[in-house]
């Protein structure tokens, strides 16, 4: 038997099976849980981080990759991936810009993602290890601060939205490393 837990790796044609209904493989209660988690969100103000906890096996996949597509019907931006597939990139930067990025790819946000893309890349030049620190320095004498520019064109992409917010799960970070996955929550935090 196929494991469907994660369904954006089942083929397109299994995909739509379980899209059609999303909670029919869930167990009881599930979609009655993610309408009032869904009414939570919106009462938050963004940015906002939440933290899914459950033992290893109970179905935390397997619940938020459906909420993901839940949520999407109902016109709210998601995104999901797992940090734990994508830790062998040695930044968590790289891993989370890249993921945003691919999330207004597929929302079709063709101003967004160029603007994104040409900032994250200006960025990353001051966040990852293995560029020169002296650039760090140059930023600062021009008065550039290209983390700042990222954080405001993160905020700017997300209000231009239908619903003013993207929710973004990173799943599996209790499969990580301990530097992975306190890497990702530093960089999440700094950047919502």
């Amino acid at each position: 038997m196929k494991d469907k837990s994660n369904i954006y790796k089942l083929s397109e044609e299994e995909f739509y099976k379980i899209k059609g209904n999303l909670w029919d493989d869930t167990y009881v209660g599930a979609e009655e849980y993610a309408e009032n988690f869904f009414k939570e969100i919106r009462t938050y103000d963004t940015p906002n981080i939440m933290l899914l906890d459950a033992d290893f096996g109970i179905g935390k996949t397997h619940f938020v990759t459906r909420f993901c597509e839940f949520l999407k019907l109902r016109n709210c931006a998601s995104h999901y991936y797992s940090a734990w597939e994508m830790e062998y990139v040695p930044e968590a930067f790289i891993v989370m810009a890249k993921e945003l990025i691919k999330a207004f790819k597929r929302m079709d946000r063709i101003d967004t993602l160029i603007r994104l893309r040409d900032i994250v890349r200006d960025a990353s030049m001051n966040i990852t290890k293995s560029e020169p620190k002296e650039i760090l320095f140059d930023e600062i004498d021009n008065s550039i601060d290209p983390i700042k520019n990222l954080r405001g064109e993160i905020e700017r992409s997300i209000r231009m939205l239908l619903g003013k917010r993207l929710i973004l799960f990173i799943d599996d970070l209790d499969r990580c490393s301990h530097y992975t996955a306190l890497r990702t929550l530093e960089v999440a935090k700094h950047f919502f």
